[in-house]
């Protein structure tokens, strides 16, 4: 099942994205939505919700967790601030602010949409 397609994420009505291609969008949503099933639980598919039974808020967090892992990709991975650069024989560095990893990074971008609803609920 998909989460989000790529016209929900180019859509004014829906996340109304414009950092990412198609193909950059497709290559990042199988793990931005295996994050969200993480995070939520795995509910959508044991509440058995159907594709247009996703609240807009769980696509949301599909497409702004595809948009986090395309960044992420572009530093190399690392996620965190250029701190130097050479160029011959190239280095780049980069450097995480204070406990902060590439996880909880995409753990905040997720629970930015997911916080307070019952998919993030730890309970039950």
């Amino acid at each position: 099942m998909i989460y989000a397609d790529y016209d929900y994420y180019k859509s004014e009505d829906g996340f109304a994205g414009t950092k990412l291609t198609e193909t950059e969008f497709k290559a990042n949503r199988k793990n931005a939505q295996a994050f969200v099933d993480r995070v939520t639980f795995h509910r959508i598919e044991l509440w058995g919700l159907t594709e247009a039974e996703i609240p807009d808020y769980i696509r949301d967090a599909v497409c702004s967790l595809c948009e986090k892992m395309r960044a992420l990709e572009e530093m190399g991975g690392a996620g965190g601030l250029k701190t130097s650069e050479a160029v011959g024989k190239q280095s780049v560095h980069y450097q995480f602010a204070a406990g902060t990893t590439r996880e909880s990074i995409l753990m905040d971008t997720a629970m930015h949409y997911l916080h307070s609803t019952p998919f993030a609920y730890r309970g039950f």
